[in-house]
């Protein structure tokens, strides 16, 4: 029997986080261009880069919510392939390619760039995300949906333990890859799921049990709240430490921006009935 996915209880504590996320990807595109008029640091860059930081959870915690969300679906119940796939296909794919093919005649008309007629031109814009530059997001989530079924498939038995130390290894591993090889042929890591492994995999972990891991987190909500805290200034510094132009880790720079939005997550999740008193 094949069972409707909208049957699912509805996890309603991301409705708010969603809302959020959006206000802060909205905050990224008004203070981008802000973030490199001014002089390195000068007050006013100091000032927009800090808004514009504090904004960069947007992306992970997106991915992180629709990992989360998947994975506690297929835990809640039985859900064929086929009907998963092409339900993503009609809700993601098609919309990226006729979105994609909207900017692109766009972008022409308007500016000229970009020969039509050329079918490398075509495998840029769709395989690599440069269509417009906000609808590598989409590619993401393309990414994510081909992958999540195996995701849960691995993680839904595994422990703590493990699910961290297989995080570390393959962000270290893909971000050593990306590096000496892929960068070489597709120069845009941030279009890539595997820039993000740390928050689909520990969303997709936590999705396949999500009210054991809720109902634990708020025994150590103080302790996630100093550490996002703490995660939240020091990724600042980092990120307006690396657009300054002096030398950054990169495993750091995402570690750090990992912590910030898990803790945001966690934070905003135990807050919803608060939230539901104020709104």
């Amino acid at each position: 029997m094949v069972v409707e996915e909208n049957m699912v209880q509805r996890l309603t504590e991301f409705d708010r986080i969603r809302g959020i996320a959006i206000l802060a990807v909205i905050t990224i595109h008004v203070t981008a261009n802000a973030t490199i008029s001014y002089s390195s640091g000068s007050l006013r860059f100091i000032v927009y880069n800090v808004i514009n930081s504090l904004a960069q959870f947007a992306v992970p915690l997106f991915i992180f919510i629709s990992s989360i969300v998947l994975s506690y679906k297929f835990s809640q119940e039985r859900i064929y392939l086929t009907q998963f796939y092409v339900k993503r296909i009609k809700s993601a794919i098609i919309p990226y390619i006729l979105w994609s093919v909207f900017y692109i005649f766009y972008v022409k008309m308007l500016y000229g760039y970009g020969d039509i007629l050329s079918w490398r031109n075509w495998i840029k814009w769709l395989f690599y995300g440069t269509s417009f530059y906000h609808l590598y997001f989409l590619l993401i989530i393309v990414q994510l949906y081909l992958v999540i079924p195996l995701l849960y498939f691995l993680f839904r038995r595994i422990s703590l333990s493990v699910i961290v130390v297989t995080v570390i290894v393959v962000q270290s591993v893909f971000y050593f890859i990306n590096k000496t090889f892929i960068y070489q042929y597709y120069p845009y890591p941030a279009c890539l799921l595997g820039s993000y492994i740390s928050v689909c995999f520990v969303g997709t972990w936590i999705g396949s049990r999500y009210r054991q891991v809720f109902n634990l987190l708020k025994s150590y909500k103080k302790g996630i709240y100093t550490l996002s805290a703490v995660s939240v200034m020091v990724f600042i510094f980092v990120n307006i430490t690396m657009r300054m132009e002096k030398p950054i880790n990169w495993i750091v720079y995402y570690g750090i921006s990992q912590l910030c939005s898990h803790g945001f997550y966690s934070y905003l999740a135990h807050h919803d009935k608060k939230i539901l008193l104020i709104s």
